[in-house]
């Protein structure tokens, strides 16, 4: 393996995954019937795949029997056991949520958005940066977040996740009733689902051919791309519903309902309305496409119209062309000398050193393509749809990473609808286990071991399943978590950020101080770039402090002149690389360093404490110092500043 250049990580996983595959092989064999005219392969797939469709045409093409109370008492365990895996697993993947720097970011604007109770259908002045373009994202109009902010700021994140589970858990157990999956079922099918969502590692251990961090990766980076698509999917679903009730009150009911969401989705997260009002439009066509009467169609091509009338009154476009464009962001490939480095659009592309990935996207594209071929109504319109807007996805981000050549990322547009691709991958998952339940079942009657009949008639095969997970799950909850000892939010308070508090720390009314400034490394001569800046405030004074006195100051009210994320607008970006960068430093779409310090535009600006490594800062005042590991840390106080 070595030779190969593979990690011994990556080759124990291929060897776990090339076992599995083996075991399930030898048990779909059970039973199987060998053709001498074919191979054995051959003969297990066509039987495995004949008990598959037979299994998928029971569990979603008849309607659901009616609920027993033993299935409500099952269903009601199910979904008890379902909240103690969530939060075995939550425990243990907790701090995924609080180590991004990205995560620190957006909670801190967030939290600012929140708390300062910013205009809901307006983007003001940010006065913890430079009073350039607001964070846009609309804290008091996120369903899942928003109500996170009622918890103490301690457990918000963990708050928002679980909140989450249960959001996305409830919207698909509706789905499942709707492709008439009967209430066990579809418990299990929500419940899966939810916790292949919400939860980045460890379920792997479970399900080997899921990779880890596949579907998450971005939530756990932003929790917005957890509810974004909720949001989405909830749309979509009231969409589908528009023509089909008998009603014209309930049809128009859900025609305004339909309106909310689309809207909502534009100014809850306008950040991310590029991908999602597109996605939106394809899901609707996808739907248009199988309507199945006329007066249903009139019903959802006039929703539509009527919608696409709305945006354009209210502006929508013109909304999004300006708050995109107003960003130095934008530029950003129009900038850099390597353009697009990446000519891929698909999910697995961000997972290639894992080839599990690659092998989730091909089930479930299989999943899809059967389900629109084979499936009955509902089932059958939603893999369409899918579909279709996995085509306008690939076909548009294709002709752009070509042609247009603007920074819009097909992963990121595919994120945007992954709850669908995991319910797919789900129902695939549930017809292969009740495959391999069905030949197991078979298994004592066929052998001609007699510890095997024994077995059989000793240990019921349920509750062999019931042991064998339990055992798994225990395992789980005993393997140590993942450590970070700078995986924290909100962030530690050491003495140099209470003292940046006390001196510069805004609240509602209260007067604006001055600003903080971050200048790292300071012994450089020629550029710095981002490596070396986060070689400090990351690697030295997050990790040895508790606070990288650059995002993490945020979330304490201190306002800051070094800006992060692409939402900078172009003017600061331009007069902060003129006067406080070098010629011939890089940056990136969402991040610039500030490597040297002009006294006189640091007045000018409002800066008036400034945190660095060096041993004096021209006109500053030393007021604080200590050390991190092997750099130093100084807080220089400057007088004489512009407050106004």
């Amino acid at each position: 393996y070595r030779s190969l250049g593979l990690e011994r990580s990556k080759a124990l996983s291929l060897i776990v995954i090339l076992t599995f595959c083996l075991g399930l092989f030898e048990i779909l064999a059970i039973g199987v019937e060998e053709d001498i005219s074919q191979s054995r392969i051959v003969s297990v797939v066509k039987s495995a795949w004949s008990d598959g469709r037979n299994i998928a045409i029971g569990l979603t093409s008849n309607s659901p029997i009616f609920s027993t109370r033993q299935d409500s008492w099952i269903a009601s365990a199910l979904i008890l056991a379902l909240l103690l895996i969530f939060a075995v697993f939550l425990n243990k993947n907790v701090i995924w949520f609080k180590f991004g720097w990205d995560q620190h970011w957006w909670q801190a604007l967030l939290d600012y958005g929140l708390e300062w109770r910013t205009p809901v259908f307006s983007f003001g002045g940010n006065i913890l940066y430079s009073f350039g373009i607001q964070l846009p994202l609309k804290g008091q109009l996120l369903p899942i977040e928003g109500v996170a902010h009622w918890f103490p700021a301690q457990i918000r994140i963990a708050a928002s996740v679980c909140l989450y589970f249960i959001a996305i858990g409830t919207l698909f157990w509706i789905f499942g009733g709707l492709i008439k999956l009967n209430l066990i079922n579809r418990t299990i099918f929500a419940g899966l689902l939810a916790l292949i969502m919400s939860i980045p590692t460890g379920l792997d251990h479970f399900i080997p051919f899921l990779p880890t961090n596949f579907f998450t990766h971005q939530f756990a980076l932003a929790l917005w791309w957890g509810e974004a698509p909720f949001l989405l999917l909830t749309t979509v679903f009231l969409y589908l519903a528009i023509g089909t009730r008998t009603s014209r009150w309930n049809n128009l009911c859900l025609s305004i309902s339909f309106f909310i969401g689309a809207f909502a989705i534009v100014l809850s997260f306008p950040v991310g309305a590029v991908y999602f009002v597109p996605l939106t439009a394809l899901y609707c066509f996808g739907l248009v496409l199988t309507c199945d009467s006329r007066n249903e169609l009139s019903w959802k091509a006039g929703a539509g119209i009527a919608l696409a009338i709305l945006m354009i009154v209210a502006r929508v476009p013109n909304f999004l062309a300006n708050l995109y464009s107003y960003s130095f962001g934008a530029y950003f490939f129009e900038f850099s000398p390597d353009r697009i480095p990446w000519k891929a659009n698909f999910l697995f592309a961000s997972h290639l050193n894992d080839l599990r990935g690659l092998l989730v996207c091909g089930i479930t594209c299989a999943a899809l393509v059967l389900a629109a071929v084979k499936a009955d109504r509902v089932l059958r319109r939603i893999a369409i749809a899918v579909l279709v807007c996995e085509a306008g996805i690939i076909v548009v981000t294709t002709i752009n990473l070509w042609v247009w050549q603007v920074p819009l990322a097909g992963t990121y547009a595919e994120l945007g609808h992954a709850p669908m691709w995991a319910s797919f991958l789900v129902l695939a998952i549930m017809i292969l286990a009740l495959v391999v339940d069905k030949r197991l079942a078979t298994w004592g009657n066929i052998s001609k071991l007699r510890f095997v009949r024994v077995l059989r008639l000793t240990i019921p095969r349920r509750l062999t399943y019931l042991a064998l997970f339990i055992c798994l799950l225990a395992t789980e909850a005993m393997l140590p978590s993942a450590e970070f000892n700078h995986a924290d939010y909100p962030p530690k308070q050491p003495p140099s950020i209470m003292l940046l508090a006390k001196e510069l720390a805004l609240t509602p009314g209260s007067q604006f101080r001055g600003r903080l400034m971050t200048i790292v490394p300071s012994n450089l001569e020629g550029p710095s770039d981002l490596y070396r800046f986060l070689g400090v405030v990351e690697d030295q004074y997050r990790l040895l402090l508790g606070n990288d006195h650059f995002i993490d100051a945020l979330p304490f009210g201190i306002p800051t002149v070094n800006e992060y994320a692409y939402w900078t607008s172009p003017p600061t970006f331009a007069l902060y690389r003129e006067f406080f960068g070098k010629e011939g430093e890089d940056f990136g779409r969402a991040w610039f360093v500030l490597s040297r310090f002009d006294l006189r535009i640091a007045r000018l600006i409002g800066v008036r404490m400034v945190v660095t490594d060096a041993p004096n800062i021209p006109g500053g005042t030393l007021v604080y110092r200590t050390k991190a590991g092997n750099s130093d840390l100084g807080i220089f106080r400057l007088d004489g500043i512009n407050v106004g």
